[in-house]
């Protein structure tokens, strides 16, 4: 049960995907030269698709005890495990985003007072996901996307979402969820590759 209502979230997300994106207008397009990244922000909590309650005895150590005993929970670890490790999320997206506006010869600039618009990423969800079939993961990112300009009024928009892509599922190496926890060349690596294909696929539309 827990597998089919999983399968109809990701339906209905796929069927919402569809209907988040508007087009950027031939004139909005000629004006836009600067924009301005507003801050990011992400939701208290990840979100990650375990393989089942006993994956606390796959990770070793206090944590793997904490989990296996239900004191402690897998979304707040590998919310700990970003920390430990330095990896910055918002800040990833953030940068990809810098680099790509930049290839396509928009120039991004510090303050919206000096931009033609402001680009908004609001972080849905974060984490790891996978198939309900299997228990290796990949890491996720769903975030809705917009440009408003000096008016306040959007002119594009877009949603990426990592684990109801195919493109996305296609490049990653979906591993283990204790792998990425044992591995923190393997956890940054794969963030970083989902990050920029969903920001890549999201500017292109530009």
């Amino acid at each position: 049960m827990k597998y089919i209502k999983l399968c109809l979230l990701l339906v209905l997300a796929a069927a919402v995907t569809g209907c988040a994106s508007m087009k950027m207008s031939t004139d909005d397009r000629k004006n836009l030269k600067r924009v301005n990244i507003a801050s990011i922000q992400l939701p208290e909590k990840p979100m990650v698709l375990s393989s089942g309650a006993g994956i606390g005895f796959l990770l070793a150590g206090p944590l793997g005890i904490a989990i296996a005993n239900g004191t402690s929970d897998l979304p707040t670890a590998y919310k700990d495990l970003l920390a430990q490790n330095k990896i910055d999320v918002a800040a990833g997206i953030q940068d990809k985003f810098k680099s790509q506006l930049t290839l396509k010869g928009i120039q991004v600039v510090q303050s919206a007072t000096e931009a033609d618009a402001s680009l908004v990423v609001e972080v849905l969800q974060y984490g790891l996901t996978g198939s309900p079939f299997s228990s290796d993961r990949f890491p996720q990112l769903w975030a809705n996307v917009k440009l408003t300009n000096r008016n306040g009024n959007v002119i594009w928009k877009e949603m990426i979402a990592a684990h109801i892509s195919q493109d996305v599922m296609k490049q990653v190496e979906p591993r283990p969820v204790s792998d990425y926890f044992s591995d923190r060349a393997l956890l940054e690596t794969q963030i970083n590759k989902v990050t920029e294909i969903l920001v890549t696929s999201a500017v292109d539309t530009l």
